[in-house]
């Protein structure tokens, strides 16, 4: 599902109801945070979070959850603050993480 470039802000807890949902590209949005929901999204394989204000917490809270083997496509910025986080290796063995650089 393509919602890249539409200006979202807030993306809808019913995100959790598309349970068949392989690829999801929300990239070049307003997004601050993910709902919980999205984690409910077990057959995702390809999520792009790129180009959003993204709250690392949100992401990382994410990610520690994210079905195993999920792309994941992040901007350059939060490399950095999931490396620092606690649960880094459990990030890393569950997903493939590539970023793009901002700007």
């Amino acid at each position: 599902m393509d919602l890249s470039s539409n200006k979202i802000q807030i993306l809808s807890e019913g995100i959790s109801k598309l349970i068949e949902l392989e690829h999801l590209d929300l990239s070049d949005n307003q997004l601050q945070a993910l709902p919980e929901g999205l984690s409910n999204l077990k057959k995702l394989k390809k999520l792009d979070l790129s180009e959003n204000p993204l709250a690392s917490v949100s992401v990382i809270k994410y990610l520690e959850t994210a079905p195993k083997g999920l792309a994941v496509t992040i901007s350059k910025d939060l490399v950095n603050e999931i490396k620092a986080s606690k649960n880094y290796k459990e990030i890393i063995s569950r997903c493939h993480i590539r970023y793009l650089l901002d700007g």
